[in-house]
């Protein structure tokens, strides 16, 4: 799956996703910058709504439901849970999603 092909599978999830508490989406890592594998899974960062209620279940499920959508493992991290040095690290990778 392209890069492309990802970004318009989660932009077709994106009002179930903004339901779920999820207000931005960026894609990272090597599947942003299309160096890929075949086995190679999807790293999201999401900023969440600040009136969202949001639990780690939450993520759990969203993970899930990203995965069985799009056939490759996808794993969303909350942009407030990482470290200066991390989005510093991922900063020149991120791909706008919605």
């Amino acid at each position: 799956m392209t890069r492309d092909e990802i970004i318009a599978g989660l932009r077709a999830m994106e009002t179930q996703l903004r339901a779920r508490g999820i207000a931005r989406m960026q894609m990272f890592g090597s599947r942003a910058r299309g160096d890929e594998r075949p086995d190679s899974d999807l790293d999201l960062l999401v900023d969440l709504d600040p009136l969202a209620r949001f639990s780690l279940l939450d993520l759990s499920g969203i993970h899930l439901d990203l995965t069985e959508r799009l056939g490759i493992e996808a794993y969303p991290t909350i942009a407030r849970s990482i470290g200066e040095r991390f989005r510093l690290e991922i900063a020149p990778d991120l791909v706008p999603v919605f």
